[in-house]
């Protein structure tokens, strides 16, 4: 009888982060804090809060992108409220 050949070891990628607009610590409390109004014994994946955050940064940088783009078409030199309302209702 042979023995069983040896399993390959798992390795964890290890790919690089993109910098956080947003610290991760703080952003996952802040799920947390929201979600426990909702459903207090929710559990979230480390991969969910991963995801979330992304498309969360995604949907943050491009309000002020197109909110900045409403300020140079105002000809402003600070982005105000108003500005950011106008991306809203879009």
């Amino acid at each position: 009888m042979t023995a069983p050949a040896a399993l390959p070891a798992k390795r964890k990628s290890k790919r690089p982060r993109e910098p956080q607009a947003i610290p991760v610590a703080a952003f996952h409390r802040l799920v947390r804090e929201i979600t426990q109004d909702v459903k207090p014994d929710l559990r979230w994946e480390a991969k969910a809060l991963e995801a979330l955050q992304v498309d969360a940064e995604a949907y943050l940088q491009e309000m002020f992108r197109k909110s900045d783009g409403v300020r140079k078409l105002c000809e402003s030199k600070t982005l105000e409220a108003k500005h950011v309302r106008h991306f809203l209702t879009d």
